[in-house]
């Protein structure tokens, strides 16, 4: 017998936990509730009160890249600006209570599979924000973030490899600069693709 329209709903409500919204109705990992409490106790300051109140996060996990453990948090992309504002408090907070663990908020992006012959004439356009290459590219800027991407070049080694090179503004430097073997590790981790940072002079 088919799922009546309720219980299909009741399937895929999302589960709201402390400061997170799990899809699917899924629980929260042991780790998840640490950070949740986290993020609670930040809330509750007087300073980030309202900056957070209203906001939630997808998921929390802990990866080992480069030899380090690195903490990802996966937003809701529609929130995505509104935690970047506070980011570099938030940041900083978190990564005092992990015990100096490197935190990265991304936005928890869908990718939709490239149009074949026979769903091309069923369905809509694939909006390009949509593609690989779309997700990966905001993604990249999610993990580099406060620091803004100026400019990239690909290079080709004589493998045949590729190796993206991304140019970050030179004012970011000092606060990101540590960090940098971080964003690489991870960005490799999670599309496979190679990339390094310089910071470049400003050219006027």
């Amino acid at each position: 017998m088919a799922a009546s329209p309720a219980k299909k709903h009741q399937q895929v409500a999302s589960r709201h936990e402390g400061k997170f919204v799990k899809p699917g109705g899924e629980k929260l990992t042991t780790f998840e509730q640490q950070i949740s409490q986290f993020l609670v106790d930040l809330e509750s300051s007087q300073d980030l009160k309202g900056s957070l109140q209203e906001l939630f996060v997808n998921e929390a996990k802990e990866m080992e890249v480069g030899g380090k453990n690195i903490i990802v948090l996966y937003v809701p992309p529609p929130q995505l600006r509104a935690w970047q504002k506070t980011h570099v408090r938030v940041v900083r907070e978190l990564e005092k209570k992990l015990g100096g663990r490197p935190v990265i908020f991304i936005a928890k992006r869908r990718m939709l599979p490239k149009p074949t012959r026979k769903t091309i004439k069923l369905s809509q356009k694939r909006p390009r924000s949509r593609t690989l290459t779309a997700v990966h590219e905001n993604m990249l800027a999610d993990i580099v973030f406060p620091a803004e991407i100026v400019g990239k070049r690909t290079r080709v080694k004589q493998d045949g490899s590729r190796l993206l090179k991304i140019h970050l503004d030179k004012a970011s430097q000092v606060n990101v600069e540590h960090k940098v073997e971080v964003f690489a590790s991870l960005y490799k981790k999670l599309t496979g693709k190679a990339v390094s940072f310089e910071f470049p002079e400003p050219i006027f």
